[in-house]
């Protein structure tokens, strides 16, 4: 899994934390050089999008997801895994 042998790994930025539960604040974090590389898993609805990010392996070897949100701004939401992120969005649904 991840990207393919010989692929050039985007600098994270500094900021970057690998805290999940802690406040995510958009402001703070910019999608940068990860944005190119990373496998859209929804389609893009009204600026909202579904992403995952294989440059960054989080426990049990799956890959960071992202729910990125334009209408709001460029930043993005991070996930440890797929199944947080699905989790995370069902239970805003059900709000």
């Amino acid at each position: 899994m991840g990207p393919p042998p010989g692929s050039l790994i985007p600098a994270l930025p500094n900021n970057y934390f690998f805290d999940y539960d802690a406040p995510q604040d958009q402001d703070f974090f910019e999608v940068g050089d990860c944005l190119p590389h990373t496998l859209y898993i929804s389609e893009n609805v009204e600026g909202s999008v579904y992403l995952l990010n294989p440059f960054i392996l989080t426990s049990g070897d799956e890959w960071e997801a992202w729910h990125l949100d334009t209408t709001y701004m460029l930043g993005a939401t991070r996930f440890q895994s797929f199944w947080h992120l699905m989790e995370n969005a069902f239970r805003r649904d059900a709000l």
